[in-house]
């Protein structure tokens, strides 16, 4: 069985870790892995990366969100 990053499957790119002083480049490195068999139950428009609401978060990382129709 295959597997599949959730961003790739949806097309959907959005840096998930933020900006640091040192300038680290932003990349997609959070996500969902899902199964051949679950890759089509992506709800369509559900994958998200949140943004952050606080000026200093708790975390380095957006959280990323999606909906599986089961």
């Amino acid at each position: 069985i295959g597997f599949h990053w959730g961003g790739e499957l949806v097309n959907d790119y959005t840096p998930t870790n933020l900006p640091t002083p040192t300038e680290r480049q932003q990349t997609a490195i959070d996500g969902w892995i899902v199964n051949e068999p679950w890759s089509t139950a992506i709800v369509p428009g559900s994958y998200r990366v949140q943004q952050l609401d606080s000026d200093e978060p708790e975390s380095d990382h957006r959280p990323v969100r999606m909906t599986l129709d089961v």
